[in-house]
This record gives C-alpha cells, sequence and structure tokens, in this order.
C-alpha cells in the first residue's frame, strides 16, 4: 500500500514570516533558514500494521474463558464444596486496583 502524503512538504518547507511584531523573525530570517530543514521524523506505518495484525491474531486464539477451570468450579459449587480463601481475593483486588491505576495497592 503505498503512502499517498510520503514526500509532502520536504522540497519546500513551510517558514513563519512574521510583519515585525516583538520576538518576531523577520522574513529574510525566515528565509535564510529554510534551506537548514531539520530531518523528518518517518514512521513505519506497514510494519506497525503487520505487527498489530500478529498481536490481534495471537490474542484471538486465546480462549476467553478456561471451560475446565469453569466446569470444575460449577461441580465444587453444586457438591457444596467449594471454599473461597478471603486473603486470595483481597490480594486479586489490591492487585486490580493498582493496574488500574487508581492509587491503589497493596500497603
Amino acid at each position: 500500500m503505498s503512502n499517498p502524503i510520503d514526500g509532502i512538504n520536504t522540497a519546500n518547507p513551510v517558514a513563519i514570516v512574521t510583519t515585525g511584531e516583538a520576538g518576531a523573525t523577520p522574513a529574510s530570517e525566515a528565509t535564510a533558514k529554510i534551506g537548514a530543514v531539520a530531518p523528518v521524523d518517518q514512521a513505519d506505518v506497514g510494519g506497525t500494521e503487520a505487527l498489530l495484525t500478529q498481536i490481534a491474531d495471537a490474542a484471538n486464539g486465546v480462549p476467553t474463558v478456561d471451560e475446565a477451570k469453569v466446569s470444575a468450579l460449577r461441580q465444587q459449587i453444586a457438591a457444596g464444596t467449594y471454599q473461597a480463601n478471603p486473603q486470595q481475593i483481597a490480594e486479586k483486588m489490591f492487585q486490580l486496583d493498582a493496574g488500574l491505576g487508581t492509587g491503589g495497592g497493596k500497603p
């Protein structure tokens, strides 16, 4: 895929020309600076697109639910043998809170 804006403004950079305001660059200085063009930032859009596609494909390949774990938990709950671990639940809540950037976390 070609980039339709590739090379725009590289041959004739835009100079800021002022009308004599305090601290402004006079037109003659701005014209003289046109020859000294700063390096142009570049981005590899094709490479970024390929990386994002690879990440999306990998994410789509991972199941969203661990069916075996859900089944085991359902059986434990139905049998009345499931034991919640309050300490582990609290730790996971702190981790989630810290990961969301809310300023929380383990004291």
